[in-house]
C-alpha cells in the first residue's frame, strides 16, 4: 500500500467516525430536551388538577351554605353596638346585660337568639375595642365532660375569615363558637366579636340533666348558624 493511500484512508475513517459520534450526541440531546419538556407538561397538569380540584371543594362548600332558603329571615339591627344579623323568622331577640355578677368581674352584654322551642341558642356580643363592657363566654363549661376543641369551617366576616371552634364529647358536637383555642374573642377591624351556639337543657322527671347531655348532637345544624354568622354585618 502507498502512502497516499493510507492516509486517504485515515482520513476516510476519521470522517466516518466524527459523522457517527456527532449523530449520536445530537440524538440524545434530542432525547433529553424531549423528557424535560414532557416532564414539565405533566407538571404543569398536575398544578392545574390540584386547582380545579380546590376550586371544586370550595364551591361544594358554597352550596351547601346557599341551599339554605333564608328568604323568609328577618334582619336584627343593634344600633347600640353597631351591627346588623339575619335570623330564621321563628327565632326569638333578647338583650342581655349582666350587672354586678358575682361571677363576672365586670358588667357584661350580649344579645341570645333562641330558637322556635326555646330549646337551641346563640349567644352574639359585640363591642369596640376599646370598650369597657365584658362579652361572655360558657365554653369552658363543657371541658368538664372532657370535650375536645376541633376546628370547624372559618366564616367570613366584613372581607375576613373568622375561624370557628366545635366542641366534641363522645363524637358529638355539644357546642359551636368564633375563634379557638388561643383566641375566644376574634377581632375585626376595631370590633371585638364573640358568638356562641348550644344548646338547653331542660330538665324533666324521664331524664337527668346528664342525659340530655349526652344525647344531645349539633351536627347537623352547623351549617344553619355558620350561615347565620355570615349575615353579620358591621356599620
Amino acid at each position: 500500500m502507498s502512502k497516499t493511500t493510507l492516509i486517504v484512508s485515515v482520513l476516510i475513517a476519521a470522517i466516518i467516525l466524527a459523522g457517527g459520534y456527532f449523530l449520536f450526541f445530537q440524538d440524545n440531546e434530542g432525547n433529553t430536551n424531549t423528557t424535560n419538556i414532557v416532564a414539565t407538561n405533566e407538571n404543569v397538569n398536575t398544578a392545574t388538577n390540584i386547582n380545579t380540584d380546590a376550586n371544586s371543594n370550595e364551591n361544594t362548600n358554597t352550596a351547601t351554605l346557599s341551599d339554605i332558603d333564608t328568604s323568609d329571615w328577618l334582619t336584627y339591627e343593634n344600633e347600640e353596638h353597631g351591627y346588623s344579623i339575619k335570623i330564621p323568622s321563628e327565632w326569638t331577640v333578647e338583650d342581655v346585660e349582666l350587672i354586678d355578677n358575682p361571677n363576672l368581674s365586670g358588667d357584661a352584654k350580649f344579645v341570645r337568639f333562641s330558637s322556635e322551642n326555646n330549646d337551641r341558642e346563640l349567644e352574639l356580643g359585640i363591642k369596640k375595642v376599646d370598650d369597657s363592657y365584658l362579652l361572655t363566654s360558657r365554653t369552658y363549661f363543657f371541658v368538664t365532660y372532657n370535650g375536645k376543641y376541633v376546628p370547624g369551617d372559618p366564616v367570613t366576616i366584613h372581607e375576613r375569615e373568622v375561624p370557628t371552634t366545635v366542641v366534641v364529647v363522645d363524637s358529638k358536637i355539644k357546642a359551636w363558637y368564633l375563634g379557638n383555642e388561643s383566641t375566644i374573642f376574634p377581632q375585626v377591624g376595631d370590633r371585638v366579636l364573640y358568638a356562641e351556639y348550644s344548646v338547653i337543657y331542660p330538665l324533666s322527671d324521664n331524664a337527668t340533666y346528664e342525659q340530655n347531655f349526652a344525647a344531645t348532637d349539633l351536627s347537623s345544624e352547623i351549617d344553619v348558624i355558620e350561615m347565620i354568622i355570615s349575615t353579620l354585618k358591621l356599620t
